[in-house]
């Protein structure tokens, strides 16, 4: 009897598991196309025109939706708390079926952008979830920020990951623009 032993990353990532992820993805799609999945989520990268996160200008360095689309669940645990500064939403999503086969652990914590071709993340970088309604109901859909809670743990035999998102209310506005830009507070732009 041979003695036991770990499989090799070459062997992992050939094995009938790694495979098995890529019929998942192939089954999740079907649940996107038919409509079961309505909330888009994506990963964003952003970096500030100042020297720290939060001075001057939010800037884009990369957008990446999860496909297949995640299931969201627990959608209806944020609530929203009043605060001396107005509405403020709190609680905890929790996002599962996201693609073993397209994202890695570094990816979905934030830690490397896809197909950028730098080393490091330029400073001061931010990272977050950004989910919103796939426009079924309305056109320009209210954008929701999430931060990463639960670290993600690969689940189902490893075909997908699943963790939990907390809800920041840095959002958006439905165009897209940061509310940290100049220009959305009313400043003009150097």
């Amino acid at each position: 009897m041979p003695r036991p032993k770990p499989i090799t990353p070459e062997q992992a990532r050939r094995s009938p598991v790694a495979r098995l992820a890529r019929v998942a993805d192939k089954v999740r799609q079907v649940a996107t196309r038919l409509g079961a999945r309505p909330y888009r989520c994506f990963l964003v990268w952003t970096r500030f025109s100042g020297e720290v996160r939060g001075e001057g200008d939010e800037i884009d360095i990369k957008r990446v939706e999860l496909l297949p689309t995640p299931k969201v669940e627990s959608l209806d645990a944020i609530s929203l708390n009043a605060v001396s500064a107005g509405i403020v939403p709190v609680g905890a999503i929790k996002l599962t079926k996201v693609s073993a086969d397209r994202y890695t652990f570094d990816m979905l914590n934030g830690r490397y952008i896809p197909q950028q071709h730098e080393d490091e993340l330029p400073e001061p970088y931010d990272f977050y979830y950004e989910l919103h309604e796939d426009g079924r109901l309305d056109p320009d859909p209210t954008r929701q920020r999430y931060r990463l809670l639960t670290p993600p743990t690969l689940k189902g035999a490893g075909t997908e990951w699943v963790f939990s998102l907390e809800r920041a209310s840095e959002e958006r506005n439905r165009q897209g623009q940061s509310r940290f830009n100049a220009t959305r507070r009313g400043q003009s732009v150097p």
